[in-house]
């Protein structure tokens, strides 16, 4: 007579259960991504040029808005733009010559099905240009707009604007807002930032958000910062004007927190920083370095989000040798790094350009490379744990990419002077 083996239900249940977790641990391959949309800027502008974007936000509504500076043909469109001058006495919408990483020339929004729904030249009405009868010309200068942010219904454009007299080529603030069907609700210069006597003054907006306080902004002035708060009109609440340490050799690249303090990246030393700020005074709350080792730096204007549980993730570079590879980092909101991740391959460099957070809790990281003759883009998504689950290399996009949202946005597609634009939902399979 055969024994029979009875097997407990108890190492049945475990059985099943690592079958299960072996299973859910399975390698995920990356998924087919089609041909992006491509948009380009000419009926717009009617001036030859390349469109390259430089920054990209997911708004309240789905939808990705996409700022993006010219290039291109300067002395064409400074001929058409004296052209204008002359004959029509007035300013063209463009702001002269190309828009530096910084310079917001258009933004465009685009949905999920990765359609347009609008295209709008950023130029504040009140500084468009002065006309000087005595030397028979248009005083100009450029515009820029170093920061944008979200609102529950429009995006604020941050930036610096000429005052625009003949003898005094200071800047001053100026902060504008849009709703989100593209219409213009309002825009502020603040003259309280000039200072007296001061003709080559260079003041404007570093960074600015939504807060449940208001509006919080971080205003420089030469080389002062002052962390300021203001109404949902963007008029300065009176006494909120503090000084606002900033430290660090690159440009301050922040995101601010549900509950109103602000994280930010900077790069000095060899060294990527986070940082998180008092969401009433701006006071330094902590900072960390994302790397322990190695020269690192950062790249593009995506590089910092703010995770669910309201900690902070960001990436850069990490040189090394001839390479340059893509690191990235998380820290919960005490400034403890919970990982740091890093990827290279022999003889490619990487340029990490955007940080993303998927509805899944996922972070997606996306980075330019090039790797001998070849340059595309490499999306890598992580888990809560900071462990890859897959990487997509991707040849649609090679220029400038940055990822939003489910959006990877760049150039250098079929028409390199057009924008590109990608919905992705999901990046393995």
């Amino acid at each position: 007579m055969k024994k029979m083996w009875i097997i407990p239900l108890s190492v049945m249940l475990i059985i099943g259960v690592t079958i299960g977790i072996v299973h859910s641990q399975k390698a995920r391959k990356p998924v087919s991504i089609a041909a992006p949309k491509l948009f380009g800027s000419e009926p717009l502008t009617k001036i030859n040029h390349q469109d390259v974007p430089n920054n990209a936000m997911v708004l309240s509504d789905g939808s990705v808005l996409i700022s993006v500076g010219q290039t291109g043909n300067p002395t064409e469109a400074q001929t058409k733009m004296e052209s204008m001058m002359k004959n029509e006495k007035r300013m063209p919408a463009v702001p002269t010559y190309a828009c530096s990483t910084f310079g917001w020339a258009f933004a465009m929004k685009v949905n999920a099905r990765e359609q347009l729904e609008w295209m709008q030249v950023i130029y504040p009405e009140s500084v468009r240009g002065l006309y000087d009868p005595q030397n028979q010309g248009w005083q100009t200068n450029q515009l820029h707009f170093a920061t944008a942010a979200p609102t529950r219904d429009g995006i604020l454009f941050g930036g610096t604007a000429p005052v625009m007299k003949p003898d005094d080529s200071s800047q001053l603030p100026v902060l504008i807002k849009y709703r989100n069907n593209g219409k213009k609700a309002w825009e502020k210069v603040y003259a309280e930032f000039a200072v007296a006597d001061e003709k080559f003054l260079r003041s404007g907006f570093m960074n600015v958000g939504e807060t449940p306080q208001g509006i919080t902004a971080i205003i420089f002035v030469k080389k002062d910062y002052f962390w300021v708060k203001m109404d949902a009109n963007g008029a300065i609440l009176p006494g909120s004007k503090q000084p606002f340490a900033f430290r660090g050799s690159s440009a301050l690249e922040a995101r601010f927190a549900p509950d109103g303090s602000l994280y930010t990246v900077d790069a000095d030393g060899g060294a990527i920083n986070v940082s998180r700020h008092d969401a009433n005074t701006g006071a330094s709350l902590w900072r960390k370095k994302a790397n322990d080792s190695g020269s690192c730096g950062l790249i593009g204007t995506t590089n910092i989000v703010v995770t669910r549980d309201g900690g902070v993730a960001v990436c850069g570079y990490r040189e090394s040798g001839d390479t340059r590879d893509v690191i990235a980092a998380r820290f919960d909101a005490n400034g403890n790094r919970q990982w740091v991740f890093q990827y290279g391959a022999p003889g490619a460099s990487h340029w990490p350009r955007g940080i993303s957070i998927m509805p899944s809790g996922d972070i997606v990281v996306a980075s330019s490379c090039d790797q001998g003759n070849s340059r595309y883009t490499r999306l890598i998504l992580l888990n809560a744990q900071g462990k890859e689950v897959c990487a997509n290399n991707y040849s649609g996009i090679s220029g400038n990419s940055y990822f939003a949202g489910n959006f990877l946005i760049g150039y250098g597609c079929r028409r390199s002077e057009d924008v590109c634009v990608k919905y992705i939902p999901a990046i393995c399979k």
